[in-house]
């Protein structure tokens, strides 16, 4: 995508290095379930990030608001401005979702609720070009969906280690968070695919490592 807007670049003197994020030495874990009273028994999808537009938050809700007769919590963790908080809160209203909607607000580490859920969940209408957040979700073995655009397709296969779908698609992200919600095992699976893939791939000391071997050429 780079060289089709500098195509004056040679593109065989360049190395690619996907990002990575570092883990805390040690996390002290947060129940969110506790944190934020959410039914003890019920499927806990989160987000984590800016609540706005192009992240995808009214096409969750309303995949959410697709599954009301299923077990499940959204936690929502992040801050929107003012008008869009409204949007959020209209959106809510409209289609019934108090009892399943929570709010944690802003969290600095966030890494601490993150292993306490089920299910992470990035919609991202735009192609996000490398999305921390779904690196941040398989560091900690979580299954996780998300849209198909941008640079996530880079490190997450759908089926394989997340479930993937199409931006701006409520039934798709509907289907794909309820197969998560009825099939235990496969979040199971999909969230241990994630993390070895992690420790492969994109972990912190790798990333230092590719760079520094390009400077020790």
């Amino acid at each position: 995508a780079f060289l089709k807007t500098a195509q004056a670049i040679d593109g065989s003197r360049l190395k690619v290095i996907k990002n990575s994020i570092c883990i805390p030495d040690k996390i002290t874990a947060i129940d969110c379930r506790k944190a934020l009273s959410l039914p003890t028994d019920s499927v806990v999808t989160m987000y984590h990030g800016r609540l706005a537009e192009e992240k995808g938050i009214g096409v969750l809700l309303q995949a959410i608001a697709r599954l009301q007769h299923k077990n499940i919590s959204l936690v929502l963790i992040g801050r929107s401005d003012e008008k869009y908080a409204t949007t959020i809160q209209n959106i809510i209203k409209e289609y019934k979702l108090e009892r399943k909607i929570f709010f944690a607000g802003y969290q600095s580490p966030v890494f601490p609720w993150l292993g306490s859920c089920d299910i992470g969940v990035l919609p991202s209408t735009v192609a996000e070009s490398s999305s921390l957040a779904c690196m941040e979700y398989m560091a900690c073995g979580r299954a996780i969906v998300t849209t198909n655009h941008g640079g996530q397709a880079e490190y997450l296969t759908n089926q394989r280690n997340a479930l993937l779908v199409p931006p701006n698609d409520v039934e798709a992200l509907a289907a794909a968070i309820n197969t998560l919600i009825d099939n235990t095992e496969l979040r199971k699976a999909l969230g241990y695919k994630a993390q070895a893939d992690f420790e492969k791939n994109l972990s912190y000391s790798r990333f230092l490592q590719q760079i520094e071997d390009i400077y020790d050429r």
